[in-house]
C-alpha cells in the first residue's frame, strides 16, 4: 500500500471545495467509472481520500470496450490492482463496442458512452435493490479541458445557454468532481503521488470529432487568445452556469406551483406558453424529460410546434393530439397540455375523468355483484355492495349509490359492466332517455375512453348508475333521496350501498 500522502495534495482540498458548492458528495455510494487513464485514476484516488469524511461506500467500475486487445486487458488489471491497493470494491465489464457502433450505426466514441452508462446505471440499480434508502451518485472524471472542449463543439453547433453549460457539476446522480481542474493538474498529482495510470492511445486518434478540437483547434486558438482558450472558456463557463441556476431555480418554482398530477402523468395548463420564452421553453423542456425520463430526441424545432399547437384554442372541449419526432405527441384537454406516447393515451385521459368520478377498465367485464366485497381484475378498484341497518345517518361521495329495495326487488341482479356507450341511459328525474354515447359527448368524454366507464346494469340490462354521469335509481345525496323516498310511498324492505373506493380517498 503506498503512503497517505496523496490524501494532502491540493488536488484533493481544491476538489472537495467544489464539490461542497454543488452538494456533489451528498450520497451514500459512488459507482467511479474508472478506465485506469490519468483522469479516472486521480479520481479514484481523491474520492478515496474524501470518503473518509463524506461516509460513502466507493465502487470502481470498469468497462473493458474490447477495441485495444491487450491494452485494454492490461488497463483492467491495472484498475483492479490499484482499487485491491486502496481497498475499493472493483467491478469488472467487458463489452464488444465496435460491435454494437456497427449494428446501431454509432460511432465508436457514442456507441462506448452509451454502454458505459447503461452499465453504471445497471450497478446503481443493483445497489438500490439491496438497500432501497441508498443515495447513489456516478462520479466520472471530466475535467476542465473537457468542459472547454464541450462548450466550443456546442457553440458552433449554434447551441443556446443549456448548451453553453454543458457538461453540468451535476445531472441526475451524475457527478463531475474535476470539472474545475486542468487534465495536466491531475497529471502532475498521479506523479508526485507515484500513482501508475495507463495511456489511452486513441486520444490521439484525430477521427474522433472530440479529439480534431483538443489536439488542433484548441491549440491554434492558443496562438493567438489573449488568454489561454481553457481557462477563458471555463471563466465564461462559470458566468453563465450562474444564470442558468437563476433561470432554473424560477422555472422549478413556476412548474411545481403549475403541474397537474394525473396518477403517474403530468399536465401544464396552456397558461405557460404566456410567460417569457426563457421559461416557458425550459417548462416544456421539463415537462418532456420528467414524461420520457429525458430530453433525447427533443429539438428547438419540437418545441415549437408544441407551442403553436398549445397556442391554437380551436376545438375546446374535445381532446387533440399532434404527431412529435419518434411516435410522440403532444396533446392538448381541458386547458392542460403533455407528452405522451399514443398507446399511453387512454391512459392519460382516463386519469382526466376519474378526477370527475368516472371510473375505467380497460377490460371488458360483466360481473355479477354478490352481497360481498368484490374485486374485478384490472379495474385497480375494490368495488363493495354493503347493506344499510342503520340509515338515519349517511354520509355520500361521488363513488357511492344507495339503492333502497321493495318487496321483492331485494332479489333483483344487479351487474357490473363497461362497454356501456351504445345503451339508454334514463337519467333520474328525467321523462327522456339518450344513447349513453351522445351523453358522454355532450360532457366531452374522448371517445376512445367512452367505452371503458364502468357501471351498474340489472338483468334487465337497464342502467342504474355510472359515476362521473348520474343515476337513473336510487340516489347519491340527501336531496336526491328525499325525491327518491318521495316517488316511492312504500317502505323500504332494505337499503343497499355500492361503492368504489380509491386508495387515495377517506370516504366512507
Amino acid at each position: 500500500m503506498r503512503t497517505d500522502a496523496y490524501k494532502k495534495h491540493r488536488l484533493v482540498y481544491d476538489t472537495e471545495t467544489f464539490c461542497n458548492r454543488y452538494n456533489l458528495l451528498e450520497a451514500s455510494d459512488i459507482v467511479i467509472g474508472l478506465s485506469g487513464g490519468p483522469d479516472s485514476t486521480a479520481l479514484l484516488y481523491v474520492l478515496k481520500a474524501l470518503s473518509e469524511k463524506y461516509s460513502y461506500n466507493l465502487v470502481a467500475v470498469h468497462i473493458n470496450h474490447s477495441l485495444r486487445a491487450e491494452a485494454a486487458d492490461n488497463d483492467e488489471k491495472l484498475a483492479g490492482k490499484l482499487c485491491a491497493e486502496l481497498g475499493v470494491q472493483f467491478r469488472a465489464v467487458k463489452l464488444n463496442v465496435a460491435k454494437y457502433a456497427q449494428d446501431n450505426k454509432i460511432s465508436v466514441e457514442t456507441a462506448g458512452r452509451v454502454l458505459r452508462y447503461e452499465q453504471f446505471d445497471r450497478i446503481t440499480e443493483e445497489i438500490n435493490i439491496q438497500n432501497p434508502s441508498s443515495v447513489v451518485r456516478i462520479a466520472v472524471a471530466h475535467h476542465a479541458d473537457d468542459l472547454a472542449e464541450t462548450v466550443l463543439m456546442n457553440l458552433f453547433r449554434g447551441a443556446g445557454l443549456d448548451g453553453l453549460c454543458s457538461p453540468l457539476p451535476m445531472y441526475r446522480n451524475i457527478i463531475r468532481p474535476f470539472l474545475f481542474e486542468k487534465k495536466k493538474e491531475l497529471v502532475a498529482y498521479l506523479n508526485e503521488n507515484n500513482i501508475p495510470y495507463a495511456l489511452d492511445l486513441t486520444n490521439q486518434d484525430l477521427c474522433c470529432t472530440r479529439n480534431g478540437w483538443r489536439n488542433k483547434v484548441l491549440p491554434a486558438v492558443s496562438e493567438v487568445a489573449i488568454k489561454e482558450p481553457t481557462s477563458a472558456i471555463t471563466d465564461t463557463y462559470s458566468l453563465l452556469l450562474d444564470d442558468l441556476q437563476y433561470i432554473n431555480n424560477e422555472v422549478d418554482k413556476l412548474f411545481t406551483e403549475k403541474v397537474r398530477f394525473l396518477g403517474k402523468f403530468e399536465a401544464l395548463p396552456q397558461s405557460v406558453i404566456n410567460v417569457p420564452k426563457a421559461i416557458s421553453s425550459r417548462m416544456i423542456r421539463r415537462l418532456w424529460s420528467d414524461t420520457f425520463g429525458n430530453l433525447t430526441d427533443l429539438e428547438n424545432t419540437h418545441i415549437g410546434i408544441a407551442v403553436d399547437f398549445i397556442r391554437d384554442n380551436s376545438g375546446i372541449g374535445r381532446v387533440r393530439t399532434i404527431d412529435l419526432a419518434f411516435g410522440r405527441q403532444c396533446y392538448l384537454y381541458e386547458g392542460f397540455f403533455g407528452f405522451t406516447l399514443p398507446e399511453e393515451l387512454p391512459k392519460v385521459l382516463r386519469e382526466y375523468k376519474k378526477e370527475d368520478g368516472f371510473v375505467f377498465t380497460d377490460s371488458d367485464i360483466f360481473t355479477e355483484i354478490y352481497p360481498e366485497n368484490t374485486i374485478l381484475p384490472n379495474l385497480a378498484l375494490p368495488f363493495f355492495l354493503e347493506k344499510i341497518e342503520n340509515s338515519c345517518k349517511l354520509e355520500y361521495n361521488n363513488l357511492s349509490l344507495f339503492i333502497p329495495l321493495y318487496g321483492e326487488s331485494k332479489d333483483r341482479k344487479l351487474y357490473l359492466s363497461n362497454r356501456l356507450k351504445n345503451k339508454m341511459f334514463n337519467r333520474a328525474g328525467s321523462s327522456c332517455s339518450k344513447k349513453l354515447n351522445d351523453v358522454m359527448c355532450d360532457m366531452h368524454i374522448p371517445a376512445i375512453i367512452r367505452d371503458d366507464a364502468v357501471g351498474i346494469v340489472d338483468e334487465t340490462d337497464t342502467v342504474l348508475w355510472v359515476p362521473g354521469i348520474g343515476h337513473h335509481e336510487g340516489f347519491l345525496s340527501e336531496e336526491s333521496r328525499s325525491k327518491c323516498l318521495n316517488q316511492n310511498k312504500d317502505k323500504a324492505t332494505a337499503l343497499i350501498k355500492l361503492s368504489f373506493y380509491r386508495e387515495d380517498r377517506n370516504d366512507n
